[in-house]
C-alpha cells in the first residue's frame, strides 16, 4: 500500500509539467554547487582571461557599445573592421545587447555578467528540456523519477561545460535538446505552425553561432531519412524537415551576400581534419580516473579539448551492448535485442547517432577521400569536426536511459541496474565538475576600478584623442594560410585598453579575414616600406597608442621604426619578472 501511495505522489509530481519545475529545481541545486558565487555576482568574473576567452567578451561588449552598423564591427583590424559573423561574438545576442545599450537599458559594463548568466543558466534549461524529451519519448504516464534523474545528470556532464573557458557562444546546453524536443512534436502532430516554429528556432541559435546551423542540420536530416525509411508515409514530411533544417544555413548565406563586401575570405580553413574526434574522446574520460592511471601503462593518443566529447560511462556500455547484438544479428542471425526494443522514433535516433558520431571521427575522409574536401563548398568551413560529436552524446544517453526505464517497466530488469547507472554517472559528473569553479572563477580586472581603467584614464586615453591601439608585436590571426600569432601576451594588453577605452585596434583575433587586408597589414608591420605605404594611405592622422609589451620580445623591422617615432608615455614591470614590462607610446602617422 506505501509503495503504490508512492508511485501515486510520484506520478503526480512527474506530470502536468511539474516533471520540468523538479528537473530544474535538481539541476539548479547542481549547478549552484558546481558554480557557487558566480551564480550571485556573475559579474566579477571572467571565464577566460586570455586568448579566445577574453577575445570573445570583448567582441561583444565592444559591438554592444561602440559599433553603429548592425552587421559590421570595427573594434579590430583597423581602419576596415570585418562583418560580425566573423568576430564570433554572437551575433544575435551583440546585436540585442547593443540596442538595449542605446536605448539605456542595459550599462556594458554589465554585459560580461549578463553573459556568464545566460551560459551558466544554460545549463539549468538544458537539463529541464532534456526531461521532457524523456517524457515525450516514454508517453503519458510513463515518464518517472530514474528519467528526471538521469536528465539532471546528463545535462551535468554536457559537453557545453567545456566550452565555458573560451567559445561561449557554444556553451548553451538547451540547444540540442530543444531542436530533439522539437523534432518529436513534430513526428506527433506534423502542424504546419510546428514547420515554423522549429524554422524559427534554428535560424536564432545559428545566427548565434554557425556551427549550431551545421550540427542541427546534420542531426535533424538524419532524423528525417531514418524516419522515411521506416515508414515510407512519412516521407513528405521528411522532405519538408530537411528543407527546414537548411533553411537557416541558406538565409545565413543570402545575409552575408547582402551584407558582406569582402570577396577574397579563404575559403577553407588549415586542417579540416585536425580536431576530429577520436574513439578514446568518445568513449574514454581523457583527463579522468582511470585514464590518469591507465595512462601511465598504456599508449593514450594525444587529443585535443576540441575533440573530447565523453559520453559517460553508461551510455558507452549501452552502445557496446548494441553492437554487439548488431554484430550477433548480421553474422549469426541472432536476434538484435535492443534495436528490435526501440520505437520507430528511438530508432531514428539512433541512426542518427551513428551518423553524427561517424562524421565527428572524419568518416569518409579519414579513409584516404580527402581529396572530395575541394568539392564540399560552404563544408569545408568546419574544421572543429569534433563538435557534430555533441549530437551523439545527447542522444547516446537518451536512447541508453530511455531503454533503461523501458525494460524496468516491462518488469524485463530489475530496478538496480537503472540505479547502478545512476550512480555511476552521478560520480561521473561529480569528477568531472568538482574543478569548475576554480577553473572559471577568474575576478575581472576590467571593470572601473581595474587596472587598464586606471591606466586609460591617468594617461587620458580616449577614442576621441586616438584612432587605433597599434600593437608590438603585431598580431593577426585569421587569415588562415597568412597570420602572425600573437607574442609576449600582448594580445590581453590590446584587447584589455580597447575594451576600456572604445579605441580600436589594427590587431586580428578574428577569422576568415580578407586576404588582401591580411597581407597588407602584416606587411606593414613586417617592412619599413610597406610601413610607409600603410602611413601614407591613412586618412584619419590622429596618433595611435603603441602598446609593448616585454622589452626584450624580438621586434621586426617596421616595430623598431614605429618604437623609434614614439613618445613613450607609460612603462612598468608586471608581474615578478623584471623582463615583463608594459610600455604605452603616442605613435603619429
Amino acid at each position: 500500500m506505501i509503495r503504490s501511495a508512492v508511485a501515486a505522489l510520484l506520478l503526480r509530481l512527474l506530470s502536468a509539467g511539474r516533471g520540468f519545475a523538479l528537473a530544474l529545481a535538481l539541476s539548479l541545486a547542481l549547478n549552484v554547487a558546481v558554480f557557487g558565487d558566480i551564480w550571485w555576482r556573475p559579474g566579477r568574473y571572467l571565464f577566460g582571461t586570455g586568448g579566445d576567452g577574453l577575445k570573445n567578451y570583448y567582441t561583444t561588449v565592444y559591438h554592444a557599445a561602440h559599433d553603429s552598423s548592425v552587421v559590421w564591427f570595427r573594434g579590430m583590424n583597423h581602419p576596415d573592421g570585418d562583418h560580425v559573423l566573423f568576430t564570433d561574438d554572437q551575433p544575435a545576442l551583440a546585436e540585442a545587447f547593443r540596442v538595449l545599450v542605446r536605448h539605456g537599458a542595459l550599462a556594458p559594463a554589465t554585459i560580461p555578467g549578463v553573459m556568464n548568466w545566460l551560459m551558466i543558466s544554460s545549463m539549468v534549461l538544458g537539463a529541464g528540456i532534456l526531461w521532457l524529451v524523456f517524457a515525450e519519448l516514454a508517453g503519458p504516464g510513463d515518464a518517472n523519477g530514474g528519467l528526471l534523474l538521469a536528465a539532471v545528470l546528463v545535462g551535468g556532464l554536457a559537453p557545453q561545460y567545456e566550452r565555458l573557458a573560451g567559445h561561449y557562444a557554444l556553451a548553451y546546453a538547451w540547444v540540442i535538446p530543444a531542436a530533439l524536443l522539437l523534432w518529436l512534436k513534430l513526428q506527433r502532430q506534423p502542424r504546419a505552425h510546428r514547420y515554423l516554429g522549429l524554422a524559427l528556432y534554428l535560424t536564432a541559435v545559428t545566427f548565434i553561432h554557425l556551427y549550431y546551423g551545421a550540427i542541427l542540420f546534420l542531426l535533424l536530416t538524419s532524423l528525417a531519412v531514418a524516419s522515411a525509411w521506416q515508414e515510407r508515409r512519412r516521407l513528405g514530411q521528411a522532405v519538408a524537415t530537411v528543407c527546414v533544417a537548411a533553411l537557416p544555413l541558406l538565409v545565413m548565406r543570402l545575409f552575408l551576400a547582402l551584407t558582406d563586401p569582402v570577396r577574397d575570405r579563404p575559403e577553407a580553413p588549415i586542417g579540416f581534419l585536425g580536431y576530429r574526434a577520436h574513439w578514446e574522446s568518445l568513449f574514454l574520460p581523457l583527463g579522468h580516473f582511470p585514464i590518469t592511471f591507465l595512462s601511465r601503462v598504456i599508449l593514450i593518443r594525444p587529443w585535443e579539448i576540441e575533440s573530447a566529447v565523453y559520453i559517460g560511462l553508461p551510455a558507452t556500455l549501452f552502445c557496446a551492448v548494441v553492437v554487439w547484438q548488431g554484430l550477433a544479428a548480421i553474422t549469426r542471425g541472432a536476434r538484435a535485442g535492443v534495436w528490435l526494443e526501440l520505437d520507430s522514433n528511438e530508432r531514428s535516433m539512433a541512426f542518427a547517432a551513428i551518423v553524427a558520431a561517424l562524421f565527428s571521427l572524419g568518416v569518409p575522409f579519414i579513409f584516404g577521400l580527402d581529396w572530395l574536401l575541394p568539392y564540399l563548398g560552404p563544408i569545408r568551413q568546419f574544421r572543429s569536426l569534433g563538435r557534430f560529436a555533441w549530437a551523439f552524446y545527447y542522444l547516446a544517453n537518451i536512447l541508453a536511459f530511455g531503454w533503461l526505464m523501458a525494460r524496468c517497466r516491462a518488469g524485463t530488469m530489475r530496478l538496480r541496474w537503472p540505479a547502478l547507472a545512476l550512480l555511476v554517472l552521478a560520480w561521473q559528473v561529480y569528477d568531472y565538475r568538482a574543478g569548475t569553479h576554480a577553473r572559471l572563477a577568474n575576478l575581472s580586472e576590467l571593470g572601473a576600478d581595474g587596472a587598464p581603467a586606471r591606466l586609460a584614464r591617468s594617461l587620458h586615453l580616449s577614442e576621441a584623442e586616438y584612432q587605433a591601439i597599434w600593437p608590438v608585436p603585431y598580431f593577426h590571426i585569421g587569415g588562415e594560410r597568412v597570420k602572425r600569432e600573437p607574442a609576449c601576451d600582448v594580445l590581453g594588453s590590446t584587447l584589455q585598453l580597447s575594451w576600456v577605452t572604445g579605441i580600436p585596434t589594427n590587431g586580428v583575433a578574428m577569422s576568415r579575414t580578407s586576404y588582401a587586408q591580411t597581407v597588407a597589414k602584416i606587411a606593414a608591420h613586417d617592412d619599413t616600406a610597406a610601413l610607409a605605404a600603410f602611413r601614407a594611405g591613412l586618412v584619419d592622422r590622429r596618433p595611435f597608442v603603441v602598446v609593448r609589451r616585454t622589452r626584450d620580445c624580438p621586434l621586426s623591422p617596421s616595430d623598431r621604426t614605429v618604437i623609434a617615432g614614439s613618445e613613450l608615455l607609460y612603462a612598468a614591470i608586471e608581474g615578478a619578472d623584471a623582463r615583463d614590462s608594459l610600455l604605452v607610446y603616442r605613435f603619429r602617422p
